[in-house]
């Protein structure tokens, strides 16, 4: 994450998860920011942007995608989506390249890009080779 952040990309955790469950070992990843709530709410450079995690309105991850596009103005051919199951699907149909985990769920696999390897064997780091963003 460090490596792609140098090379000019930006990196964010999308989860399904509350801002609180996050790890502390996973804050100290070097994210830009975060996509929580399944994108109910979104933290850049240490700062919440958007929180509706009050709200009875039901998110998706490819919301929190699109609003930070919009924001930082960025041209949707550069984004990826990084996922391992049905709940990252959202995310796919917004990002221009899809890639899934090795220990991902055939769903996801069969509507990615690419598959990489899993979480264990650094998948992440195996994709990001493979895309020459580190």
């Amino acid at each position: 994450i460090h490596s792609a952040r140098r090379n000019g990309h930006r990196a964010y955790l999308c989860t399904g998860r509350s801002r609180e469950d996050i790890f502390e070992e996973i804050e100290n990843v070097g994210f830009d920011g975060f996509i929580c709530d399944n994108g109910a709410l979104i933290e850049s450079d240490g700062k919440v942007i958007f929180d509706e995690t009050e709200s009875e309105k039901k998110f998706e991850k490819s919301f929190a995608i699109r609003f930070l596009i919009d924001r930082f103005k960025i041209d949707p051919s550069d984004t990826i989506a990084i996922g391992d199951s049905k709940y990252d699907l959202p995310m796919f149909e917004v990002c221009t390249i899809n890639i899934a985990m090795g220990n991902g769920k055939d769903e996801i696999k069969s509507a990615a890009t690419f598959v990489t390897d899993s979480v264990d064997d650094d998948g992440i780091l195996h994709a990001f080779q493979r895309l020459n963003l580190i």
